[in-house]
């Protein structure tokens, strides 16, 4: 290797080793963190990578083969690591169980197995082996395979953290958004590797932007406490809310609600999908004319009959306004009170019989 690419790699490697002791020790700490250990995996196989590349380029023997390998086992648990965070930052951990973990772990050791027996199947150096020390092959059969792979993996990852930088604000937004750039650079690289404008043909660029992805991530963990404050599953909450909830688009039609309002309403929400809004509020025909002609926030208490039961409900209309301050629609938000007025009305009855 060339004196300047190898002051570049040490450069790189020197970046590597910090970001792995920054993440293991931040994540270390905080390991029931959704992420955490994914975090964890990727920072270790990040160094893993840029080690043994390191160490075959620069012609290290007689194991220099045994370096090469270990550079294409930190190469493919990477962007698995970067996967299995995303999927765990963006609420959706509990479908990583660990028979779906265990799948991830079959294209990392295919690729190992492969790299060892291309004497006998020719898929890996397409048959030509390890000829000059120092070379990273980057076509062959089973190459071009993990590449495509590799890059589902990172694009799966990109929509994944875009969906949540797009649903949040404030810090989990700025959070967000430095995981999104991170996880962007790797694609990016891939982009401009295979179209041949590498700027450094003597380093691996997918190595330098996966670098540059962990340095987001440490970002991340440092000054947006990416592990202290996660997101909290919005969408769980409102299922799972007591009150009913229901959005209303600017027609005043029913484009969501959750379990709740499908209890009072006694309808199932597949039914109530386009519905107009008089059909859930036909017991408030005054609200709903006031809050078609003038958006504003509206708080009523009043009775519906539920299941063939009257309940006491207290209902809240709040309007929905775009960045640009203009009207999109509504949420409805009904609470039980019943109990509450039962309450009132019992104590009610005990101060007058007193006077009586």
């Amino acid at each position: 290797m060339k004196t300047l690419p190898l002051l570049l790699h040490a450069v790189i490697l020197s970046l590597a080793i910090g970001i792995t002791i920054t993440v293991v020790l931040v994540s270390s700490r905080r390991r029931s963190a959704p992420g955490a250990t994914s975090l964890i995996v990727f920072a270790l196989a990040l160094i893993i990578w840029a080690i043994s590349d390191f160490l075959y380029r620069a012609g290290v023997s007689p194991i220099g083969k045994f370096w090469l390998s270990a550079t294409y086992l930190g190469a493919t648990v990477v962007p698995t690591a970067l996967l299995t965070f995303s999927i765990e930052y963006a609420e959706h951990g509990y479908y990583l169980n660990w028979r779906k973990l265990a799948l991830f772990t079959i294209e990392p050791l295919l690729t190992q197995a492969l790299f060892w027996t291309d004497p006998w199947n020719g898929l890996f150096f397409a048959g030509k082996g390890v000829q000059t020390i120092g070379a990273v092959p980057y076509s062959s059969p089973w190459l071009r395979i993990n590449a495509i792979y590799s890059y589902s993996l990172m694009l799966i990852a990109v929509i994944l953290v875009l969906q949540i930088f797009s649903h949040r604000l404030g810090t989990y937004r700025l959070q967000s958004g430095a995981i999104l750039a991170g996880a962007l650079v790797p694609i990016l690289a891939g982009i401009i590797s295979h179209a041949g404008f590498n700027p450094t043909p003597d380093l691996d660029l997918m190595l330098i932007a996966y670098t540059i992805t962990g340095l987001a991530f440490i970002y991340g963990l440092v000054h947006y406490r990416l592990l202290d404050l996660a997101p909290v599953p919005r969408d769980l909450v409102i299922e799972r809310m007591v009150d009913g909830w229901v959005i209303l688009d600017k027609k005043n039609r029913i484009v969501d609600l959750n379990p709740a309002a499908e209890v009072l309403i006694g309808s199932p929400r597949h039914e109530l999908f386009g519905q107009p809004a008089d059909r859930i509020l036909r017991d408030w025909p005054n609200i709903v004319k006031r809050f078609a002609d003038d958006p504003m926030t509206l708080d009523n208490d009043g009775s519906m009959s539920v299941r063939d039961e009257w309940r006491y409900l207290n209902i809240r209309l709040h309007p929905l306004m775009n960045w640009q301050g203009h009207l999109i629609g509504h949420t409805v938000i009904w609470r039980d009170i019943t109990e509450r007025r039962k309450v009132e009305e019992a104590r009610q009855r005990a101060r007058d019989e007193m006077f009586v």
